[in-house]
């Protein structure tokens, strides 16, 4: 057995329905084993009792919960108990993981903000499909493994970020141009080049690693994003260079950061009276909530924005430069058309723009062994997707999101070792 599974992890699975609570019993057990100790309760009542006293590692909660036992489930009850449990820190200990579980689609449109804020998993409940179950099984299995590290000092971060860009030129190019003395080399074993740099720190240098995708889109991002974060164990793990806007949500030159990233193109293609039609499934991934605090002190630093613009002596737009943070689509192919424009704005209607990389990078760090990256995506707006292409800002967009990558690890993330 794994040195992991020696760990123990305490688990609250609160669920009034027998059927799926067996089912969710058996995942735990079957990803945990002995190392589980598993508390079932069946209503919202039973599980604040039980969170006064005790504290867990992983809370497994229903969302169409009933309040007490002899009550009718309600569409908000297990969502209603989370929030109570987060505004009642005082009196209720708060779960290390959350996990919510639903069979109702709406239920879990209404409950996917709430969750993302607070950066729990929130998993869609069938029967029929063993998704859910692999989902939670990996859940489980992270928090095995996280303990394990904690205990045993084994796993930890060896690099401080690994950056990832989609083209050698404009966007590695400006990322190398950032003055932290890179170093290049070629494994033995690999087919890619890689940049190394120590950044210097009060508390040690950090090492950062650069690379190019062998090939853009989104296998080949997640392909190098996965091999990142398994060769040098970064804390975080960026995608950053040119992005596609959406026009009427950015200008030229914007940097976005990507929150939420999925892939659009997912869902099913089916005939509906004979003609076409696509029904998505968007899976967005969102980055932790409080590098998003981080990100936001970047989009207020006003006077550092200012600067990133006036010193680029090439081509420019006339607009100010921002920060911009909201969703962001990844797709297998370049658009160039408004009506695929309005099919991801049916799927987002905040979509700001739209590339080929980032959802592959979110995916990748996601499903990684225990220590995780922390994922996210910094793209500076190049052109729009429109057909109106444009490429006179193609330097411009990748100078702004590497100076926003610098900004963001020598001021900000470099002394926080709290995200």
């Amino acid at each position: 057995m794994p040195e992991a599974l020696h760990a123990h992890i305490r688990v609250l699975v609160v669920e009034d329905e027998p059927a799926k609570l067996r089912d969710v019993m058996s995942v735990v057990r079957a990803a945990a084993g002995s190392a589980s100790e598993i508390v079932a309760v069946h209503d919202a009542h039973s599980a604040r009792l039980h969170l006064v006293e005790h504290a867990v590692d992983l809370a497994i909660v229903d969302l169409f919960l009933p309040e007490m036992s002899e009550s009718e489930p309600e569409r908000d009850g297990g969502l209603r108990l989370l929030e109570d449990i987060v505004q009642r820190d005082d009196i209720y200990k708060l779960p290390s993981h959350v996990v919510g579980l639903t069979a109702y689609e709406e239920a879990f449109e209404a409950g996917r903000e709430a969750f993302d804020l607070e950066s729990w998993s929130l998993i869609l409940y069938d029967s029929a499909t063993n998704e859910w179950r692999d989902r939670l099984a990996r859940k489980t299995k992270q928090i095995l493994l996280s303990k394990s590290a904690e205990a045993s000092s084994i796993a930890k971060h060896q690099s401080f970020a690994c950056v990832l860009t989609a083209l050698d030129s404009p966007e590695l190019s400006a990322v190398l141009a950032i003055p932290w003395n890179w170093e290049t080399f070629e494994p033995r074993d690999d087919v890619c080049v890689y940049h190394r740099a120590e950044i210097p720190n009060a508390a040690g240098p950090r090492i950062v690693y650069a690379a190019t995708a062998v090939r853009p889109g989104i296998a080949g991002a997640a392909s190098l994003a996965m091999k990142m974060i398994q060769r040098y164990r970064p804390q975080f793990i960026s995608m950053v260079g040119i992005t596609a806007g959406i026009r009427g949500e950015c200008n030229q030159g914007d940097i976005i950061v990507a929150d939420p990233s999925w892939h659009w193109e997912s869902g099913k293609h089916y005939l509906a009276d004979k003609s076409p039609a696509f029904a998505a499934s968007p899976h967005q991934l969102y980055i932790k909530r409080k590098l998003r605090n981080r990100f936001d002190e970047l989009r207020k630093d006003h006077q550092f924005l200012a600067a990133v613009r006036e010193e680029f002596k090439g081509v420019k737009p006339d607009s100010a430069l921002q920060v911009k943070i909201g969703p962001m689509a990844s797709g297998s192919a370049v658009l160039n058309n408004e009506s695929f424009i309005e099919m991801i704005r049916a799927q987002d209607r905040k979509a700001l723009a739209v590339e080929m990389e980032a959802y592959g990078v979110y995916t990748a760090a996601e499903e990684s062994d225990y220590p995780q990256a922390r994922a996210f995506c910094i793209k500076g707006v190049s052109d729009f997707a429109d057909g109106t292409k444009d490429d006179r800002y193609r330097d411009y967009a990748a100078h702004t999101s590497a100076r926003a990558l610098q900004r963001l690890v020598e001021k900000i993330l470099l002394d926080d070792a709290s995200i």
